[in-house]
């Protein structure tokens, strides 16, 4: 192999090196981190059970947390890079979208109507909600009557309707204690491996309906005559890739409530990175959605002695800077 070769390849390589590399470290300090600090050295005494506290807290509390925020932040990235892909809006967001608020309102209901149904049956009903959230911005970048930054707007004041609807079903039943405010504002606390493997088993659906997926995205980024032209129907693209974004969002929510703009930052992140093919996209987003998350709960966590954090406070800090510069560019680009 040339020189030029050799370097070529590392050029294409490194941002996956650097990608393994974020999440080692990310997971790592999620270990660690925490009411009580551990050493690398004795979470790994407590993975292998010399040392019975340090086991406990990784084992049974830290571990199973941190697999649940790997699932989310990748569900939550993914889903926002099918949004975009199916609405060629840049801004779309599960939390923007209105996605996440359908979900969180099938989670309010339930709660108030005292139902608690196994979590395997629960997070169906969670994505349900969040297809309904999705309806109305999706339909209308569907048929082109709005434009990208309108339906934005649309989906963000459906976020907000979302947003009162809930907190209003909830203080009608005087649920509005810590653990319903922490669910609002997203959280991991108190959730363990049973929620782990629920929503691994809807991913793993939602992975293979957006492998399906790959080619119909890129053709609509090519618009709908191409897209037609290959053999693909647009609506038809545009409803599986929203479905199976529901799919991701709705479990997700269920799981750890409202995370606002980890897709957005992570998708676009993504694009600038990997392009806009989705072979290379949506899994690169899906990374950067677990490291981002990582990284947020351990800060969530440790940031404040005794005081725990809503994840939705770190991952907003990350993405607004994403949104407004999304938006500038777009508004740029349409002056000049």
């Amino acid at each position: 192999m040339s020189t030029t070769s050799a370097l070529r390849a590392a050029r294409g390589t490194w941002p996956y090196a650097a990608l393994a590399a974020l999440f080692a470290v990310a997971f790592l300090l999620e270990l660690c981190l925490g009411a009580v600090s551990l050493s690398p050295a004795r979470v790994w005494e407590g993975i292998t059970g010399e040392d019975a506290l340090a086991r406990q807290l990784v084992l049974d509390l830290r571990l199973p947390r941190a697999v649940l925020a790997v699932l989310t932040g990748a569900s939550l990235a993914a889903a926002a890079a099918a949004l975009q892909g199916a609405t060629g809006n840049p801004l779309a967001d599960p939390h923007l979208m209105g996605v996440s608020g359908g979900a969180l309102m099938v989670g309010a209901v339930m709660a108030v109507a005292g139902l608690d149904p196994p979590v395997l049956a629960a997070m169906p009903l969670a994505g349900v909600g969040a297809l309904a959230g999705a309806a109305v911005p999706v339909v209308l970048a569907g048929v082109g009557t709005v434009s990208g930054a309108g339906v934005a707007l649309i989906g963000v004041g459906l976020s907000y309707l979302w947003s009162v609807l809930v907190l209003a079903v909830l203080t009608s039943a005087g649920f509005l204690a810590a653990p319903s405010l922490a669910f609002l504002g997203g959280s991991l606390a108190g959730r363990g491996w049973s929620d782990a493997w629920a929503l691994a088993v809807y991913l793993g659906l939602a992975v293979v309906a957006l492998a399906l997926l790959v080619k119909p995205l890129d053709a609509l980024a090519l618009g709908d005559e191409v897209a037609r032209s290959l053999g693909f129907s647009p609506t038809l693209a545009r409803a599986a890739a929203v479905a199976a974004a529901a799919l991701l969002v709705g479990p997700s929510t269920w799981a750890v409530g409202t995370v606002p703009l980890l897709g957005l930052a992570c998708a676009q992140a993504a694009r600038r990175l990997w392009g806009h093919g989705h072979a290379a996209l949506t899994p690169a987003a899906a990374v950067l959605g677990a490291i981002l998350m990582l990284a947020a709960d351990a800060v969530a966590r440790s940031l404040l002695p005794g005081t725990e954090l809503p994840l939705g406070t770190v991952t907003a800090l990350v993405g607004l800077p994403v949104l407004v510069s999304v938006t500038w560019g777009a508004a740029w680009r349409r002056a000049y």
